[in-house]
Formats: C-alpha cells, sequence, structure tokens
C-alpha cells in the first residue's frame, strides 16, 4: 500500500501563501481555510527550508495530516492532491482535484530538529509571518490568521516533517502551477474527504501519474 494526504490549494507552487484564490471559503469543505483562507502547508515547497542533519540534507516543512501525530513512522513516499474550490473571488472556477506528486523519505521533526530549523534559519518565523501579511492584505480575514500563525509559532507547530526532496511531473510557474495531473473521477473516490493520512492501492497512484495533463484552468 503506499500512502496520499491533501494539501490545501497554492497559486505559487506552495512556496509561500497564495491568499483566497482557489481555496475553499465554504466551511462545509475545508473549516479553517473558509475561515483564514491559508494552511500552513503553503511554505512545504520553499526551497530555502532546508536544514543539514548528521545523515544528509532535508527539506523542512508542514503536512496537515501529521498534525495531532508528531511522532509517526517514517514513510517512504508520500503522494500529495489538492483541491480547487469554487470561492467569492471565483464563482466560474469548478471543483477538482489534482494530483501534485509525492513527497520521499518523510521523517517526523523532533524537539531537537525544531531547535535546529530555527537556530540555523534566524528570522524565519517573522519571514513567514510577513508573507502571509501580505497574501492577505486586503482580506478581512487577516487579523483571525495571524492570530493561528502565531499560535502555531508559540506552540512550535509550524513545521512537523522532513523529506528528502519531492517529485513533481511540471515544476510550478509563478501564478501557474495548476498544470498537475486531473484526478479522474474512478480514483477519486479513493482520495481522503480530510486532511488525513490515508493508505491507498499502488494501482490508484499509477493511474493518478500517467494520466494525461489537462489544460490549466
Amino acid at each position: 500500500m503506499a500512502y496520499i494526504a491533501k494539501l490545501v490549494c497554492n497559486r505559487l507552487g506552495w512556496t509561500v501563501p497564495s491568499g483566497l484564490d482557489a481555496k475553499s471559503d465554504n466551511a462545509e469543505y475545508g473549516p479553517f481555510e473558509a475561515q483564514v483562507h491559508f494552511g500552513f502547508e503553503e511554505w512545504l515547497f520553499n526551497k530555502n527550508h532546508t536544514i543539514d542533519l548528521e545523515d544528509g540534507n532535508y527539506y523542512f516543512g508542514f503536512v496537515e495530516c501529521f498534525r495531532r501525530n508528531r511522532n509517526f513512522n517514517p514513510i517512504t513516499r508520500l503522494d500529495l492532491f489538492t483541491t480547487l474550490y469554487p470561492n467569492i473571488q471565483n464563482l466560474d472556477q469548478i471543483q477538482t482535484s489534482r494530483h501534485i506528486g509525492y513527497l520521499s523519505g518523510v521523517e517526523p521533526i523532533s524537539e531537537k530538529t525544531y531547535n535546529i530549523i530555527l537556530a540555523s534559519h534566524p528570522g524565519i518565523i517573522q519571514r513567514m509571518r510577513d508573507e502571509l501579511s501580505s497574501a492577505l492584505v486586503n482580506d478581512p480575514v487577516l487579523p483571525d490568521a495571524l492570530i493561528e500563525f502565531d499560535q502555531a509559532a508559540l506552540n512550535r507547530e509550524l513545521f512537523n516533517c522532513l523529506y528528502l526532496r519531492r517529485n513533481r511531473r511540471n515544476p510550478p510557474r509563478e501564478g501557474q502551477n495548476y498544470d498537475y495531473v486531473h484526478i479522474p473521477r474512478g480514483p477519486q473516490q479513493h482520495l481522503p474527504g480530510s486532511f488525513q493520512l490515508t493508505e491507498i492501492s499502488q494501482n490508484v497512484i499509477d493511474n493518478l501519474e500517467n494520466n494525461e495533463r489537462i489544460p490549466q484552468v
């Protein structure tokens, strides 16, 4: 069996927050993103978020499915998908799921490693906070979003996983990262309905990778 998890949608390749565009503003589909219009995984593929440890160089980030389990077992491969939603900014957006790619060698972040990250990246928390503010500068939810961010920083929950590398079919261009594999209707029934870690059969993963790309929405 393989594993798959959902990421909040992002227009900028999950390098910095991209605001409400394509996210859910309907609590039925995404209560957290509907309330604050961002997710902590929006920095997951930031190329500057790397760390040198004794056994190698890692990327670090946050994946929602690990929020309540900071001591998960290492995962050889974690496939990722996202869902685009219609919202107040784009009522014509069709709700559709896309396969993003996968992370290799995923491990939990220990307290020791969290300290190393903060020590080796001075100012990272303030920089991320500023990037969130910029993404939501004209959004009335900004105060609530900053409260959520500050609480996560205080609780040392901004990062929860390490990974060795990521694999995508198409590296994103700024503002054009929806050119990923559309998940066909059949395999969609195997996807988790929420941001949980889900076991999925290898043939479903193969279907995700082998389907042709559809045009950017």
